[in-house]
């Protein structure tokens, strides 16, 4: 199993530079990828070099632009939607009470189904 099985990663700027070479090295890590860029051309052919990825045209200067890629990018994740803060404060709360002593030495992810093993 490589590294980042399993894993969904989304990266900005894919098209060239460091963008690129994050997702093409993630790719051969094994992450499952959502690509954005500004640049429709470069984001497909990295798309391409990865064997494959969501692509979506943003350029991240603009809100809006992001906020529509990162709603179509969750609809590969199967809860639709990424783990937020409150999320996370109610699994340490319950970690702390008496209802979890027994777990001990777990990692517990929070991410929306995006790591299903």
């Amino acid at each position: 199993m490589r590294r980042l099985e399993g894993r969904h990663v989304v990266v900005t700027g894919a098209g060239r530079g460091i963008g690129k070479a994050i997702a093409l090295r993630l790719a051969r890590e094994g992450a499952r990828l959502s690509l954005l860029a500004r640049g429709v051309e470069a984001l497909e052919r990295t798309a391409e070099e990865v064997g494959g990825a969501f692509t979506a045209h943003a350029d991240i200067r603009d809100a809006r632009q992001v906020e529509r890629a990162y709603r179509e990018a969750m609809r590969a994740v199967p809860l639709r939607r990424m783990s937020q803060p409150e999320d996370v404060a109610g699994t340490v709360a319950w970690l702390l009470s008496p209802d979890a002593r027994g777990v001990t030495g777990q990692a517990i992810d929070q991410n929306g189904g995006a790591v299903m093993p």
